[in-house]
């Protein structure tokens, strides 16, 4: 018999993600396990994506950017709604800093994660080609089952 005791629901704050984590809380419920919600903050490549212009010289210390991200993410997390909360044996809310498919995997293995249940966006063709997908990434390399939850329409 399937047995999931910890169930691992990816976050990036989209509606996808909402309705990743209704499965996934649903799942937790069901199975008496436990929930954990994980948002990864990747952090900035560089100054210019917090719009300095390229070739300005800006001094702006990293780890205190990532830190803040990784304050308002948290926040942001414990507002994240989870149907049948009350229901649930533990719900863990996490966030990490990281490339966010490799975070995912290494939270995974690292917490013994049963199942991963997180939404993807759909994307196809030539926008799927240039970003890629963490979605896609995670189903590739996890090592426990991916449920993928797709965007209605």
């Amino acid at each position: 018999m399937i047995q999931f005791k910890r169930v691992l629901a990816p976050v990036d704050f989209s509606e996808v993600s909402q309705e990743a984590i209704s499965y996934a809380s649903e799942l937790a419920r069901v199975f008496a396990a436990e929930l954990r919600l994980l948002h990864v903050v990747n952090p900035p490549g560089g100054v210019a994506a917090y719009g300095a212009p390229t070739g300005v010289a800006v001094h702006v210390d990293q780890n205190e950017l990532v830190a803040d991200d990784e304050r308002r993410a948290l926040e942001e997390l414990r507002g994240f709604t989870v149907p049948a909360a009350d229901e649930i044996p533990s719900i863990v809310r996490e966030v990490r800093p990281g490339v966010p498919f490799e975070e995912i995997i290494h939270y995974a293995i690292g917490h013994k994660i049963d199942l991963i249940v997180m939404g993807t966006h759909g994307r196809i063709g030539l926008s799927h080609a240039l970003l890629g997908s963490v979605a896609g990434k995670v189903v590739r390399t996890a090592t426990c089952p991916v449920l993928t939850v797709h965007p209605e329409g």
